[in-house]
């Protein structure tokens, strides 16, 4: 079994977003890591509608830890291995795509489908989670789902002000926590003006809220001022319940350093 720095809950509610994401629709993590919750959510979707999965992770490559050894020492091509041979042992070569390059190099190369599942672990630093954003905020579906994980926790508090500044500016919505610190949002634009949140399912919408059981208490501040990059986690094919975040309802296509 490889690390997993995601929280289980966690997990469970993105396998169950990511069996919902259609074929043609695609799954994104930015912080691959040793690539447990790339594999949770491939499996998820593998039982669902076959979306792939792709993992952005530079793995130290580059200038990104460039004056931060510590940094290097925690994250590095040993991981890539462990990761590879981790979806290899799973069986789901085919079904995701890792991409050994930084958040934003990626999002700038992509040439992939739209992407209706959006998962931000990378780097924990407030300006580098909003780069992450809004990177990849061109490539999303207008029902797209956006999950921070640590939105709370040891290593959250500029991911806090970082989600929590998305949500004054108007880009997303009002997040909603599982577990104790991963943030579920969807963007603005997929909602009615006088919706002010997740709280009602609608048809052909990505609406609703996170599954029953899962949520958590909001977040509140910490003391780190800076976080170790991405993290990952395992898995759970469920569907979720009536009522759950859906993010491939939608359809149609819409960002910076990051490790893992």
């Amino acid at each position: 079994m490889v690390e997993a720095l995601i929280e289980q809950t966690a997990m469970d509610t993105l396998a169950e977003l990511a069996a919902h994401v259609p074929a043609d629709q695609a799954i994104v993590e930015i912080g691959t890591h040793h690539a447990a919750n790339l594999v949770n959510m491939a499996r998820a979707a593998k039982a669902g509608n076959g979306a792939i999965c792709y993992g952005i992770d530079p793995y130290g490559h580059g200038d990104i830890y460039q004056g931060r050894p510590h940094m290097l020492a925690r994250y590095s091509s040993a991981d890539h291995q462990i990761a590879q041979d981790h979806i290899r042992a799973n069986h789901l070569v085919r079904q995701t795509q890792p991409i050994l390059k930084t958040s934003t190099q990626a999002a700038q190369d992509w040439d992939g489908p739209p992407v209706a599942l959006l998962v931000i672990d990378g780097e924990h630093r407030h300006n580098i989670v909003l780069a992450d954003y809004h990177a990849w905020a061109p490539h999303l579906t207008p029902n797209a789902t956006i999950a921070f994980d640590d939105y709370g926790g040891d290593y959250g508090a500029q991911v806090i002000t970082a989600v929590n500044q998305l949500v004054t500016e108007g880009h997303i919505t009002k997040p909603e926590v599982v577990g104790t610190r991963l943030a579920v949002t969807r963007l603005t634009k997929a909602l009615p003006s006088d919706d002010a949140g997740m709280d009602t399912h609608r048809g052909n919408g990505a609406g609703g809220s996170v599954p029953r059981g899962q949520q958590g208490p909001a977040a509140g501040g910490s003391d780190s001022t800076e976080g170790d990059p991405a993290d990952s986690g395992h898995v759970r094919a469920d569907h979720p319940a009536d009522g759950a975040v859906r993010p491939g309802d939608g359809i149609a296509p819409q960002h910076p350093d990051t490790p893992a």
